[in-house]
């Protein structure tokens, strides 16, 4: 009986994978029936960018919604690991898999370097600390003659203003700039990082991190290593970051230290999607990355509105929407999309009889420790 519920629960996760799968490859075609979007390299672009900036909001979740450990240094994160892949795809020709991997253990190492003020800081102070490293990071690539001279190119014009060029990537026998092809690369790599999440999240590791989120002085208790883990957790999300980077650099085909897609804004971006999704939550990070990905051009369609009903636009208005959209979510639903969508499944799939299912915390036993 117990090996037969044993092979029904693995049937039910095989089949719910494969239609994950399904859904996430037929994708492309199923968002042209939202407004905005249509069958051109638009959308596509942006499914791209969504794949990316869900890479990133995995690996920061798992940092700041799972462990506890805010970070405003994301931003920075990605564009180390954006700097690494396109240099050595642009400057040294190595294969695209391989440059995917070098960035991700690459920015890993920055991740060490940006986890260790989170030994003595925690809360607000922590934050400040990574808000500076997000600021010092652009400042550094856009001014270091060093760098400059790393990735000068005396045939390019553009490296003579600071912009690095990067051969777009694709998969092999399509073109470079086909966006729906780059997608299902892009996919692939996004899989792959989805599936190690969830796996972190359910490990003796991820409990240690839950532990730590819940109380430091509980988890020093039952013996687990708060140093070790807390930087485990930021050298594992800036892994995230640096493939995530490096994935830009193939999208866009250029890099400016000055962009947008690196200033601080795009870490408060960052952190907006895993507040919006759900903290602590894998597939809320996917969710509140979408979210945050589609959003653009309503915002750009109510600032026009406004435009025109009031003869002027409002200035910075999406950092404005950004910041409350962020206090509407923490006030009206703490947890996010996914704890809607898990209020609304136990609703109405627990069993009146037995009272109202609970969520499934993690395990406060068998945590690893020194």
């Amino acid at each position: 009986m117990k090996w037969q519920k044993i092979q029904q629960t693995a049937s039910g996760k095989y089949t719910r994978w494969v239609l994950i799968i399904a859904g996430f490859t037929a994708l492309p075609w199923i968002i042209t029936v939202l407004p905005f979007f249509g069958a051109n390299n638009y959308t596509y672009s942006q499914l791209n960018l969504w794949l990316i900036l869900a890479i990133v909001c995995l690996g920061l979740n798992l940092l700041t919604g799972v462990a506890g450990q805010i970070s405003l240094g994301h931003a920075a994160l990605f564009q180390i690991g954006a700097y690494i892949g396109g240099y050595f795809v642009a400057r040294q020709g190595w294969p695209v898999w391989l440059v995917i991997i070098v960035a991700g253990l690459g920015t890993g190492i920055a991740g060490l370097i940006l986890g260790l003020p989170a030994l003595r800081l925690s809360g607000p102070y922590l934050a400040v600390a990574t808000f500076g490293f997000s600021v010092a990071i652009p400042q550094l690539l856009a001014g270091s003659q060093d760098i400059a001279e790393l990735y000068s190119d005396p045939n390019e014009l553009a490296t003579k203003i600071g912009v690095l060029t990067v051969p777009k990537q694709n998969l092999p026998g399509l073109k470079a700039d086909d966006d729906l092809g780059r997608y299902f690369m892009f996919l692939l790599v996004f899989l792959i990082m989805l599936v190690l999440a969830l796996n972190i999240n359910r490990s003796r590791h991820g409990r240690a991190f839950y532990a730590i989120r819940d109380s430091e002085t509980a988890a020093t208790a039952m013996g687990v290593a708060l140093g070790k883990y807390k930087l485990l957790a930021f050298i594992v999300s800036a892994v995230y970051a640096g493939v995530a980077g490096s994935l830009f650099a193939f999208q866009v085909g250029q890099l400016d230290a000055n962009s947008t897609s690196f200033s601080v804004l795009a870490s408060i971006l960052f952190l907006t999607a895993i507040i919006i999704g759900g903290l602590g939550s894998v597939w809320g990070s996917v969710l509140g990355s979408a979210v945050i990905t589609i959003l653009p051009p309503f915002i750009s369609a109510v600032n026009d509105t406004i435009k025109a009903a009031f003869g002027s636009s409002i200035e910075n208005f999406e950092s404005i929407f950004y910041g409350l959209l962020i206090l509407i979510f923490i006030y009206f639903m703490p947890n996010g999309l996914s704890g809607a969508f898990q209020r609304l499944r136990m609703r109405y799939s627990s069993d009146p009889s037995k009272g109202p299912a609970t969520p499934a915390e993690p395990a406060a036993t068998d945590l690893p420790v020194s």
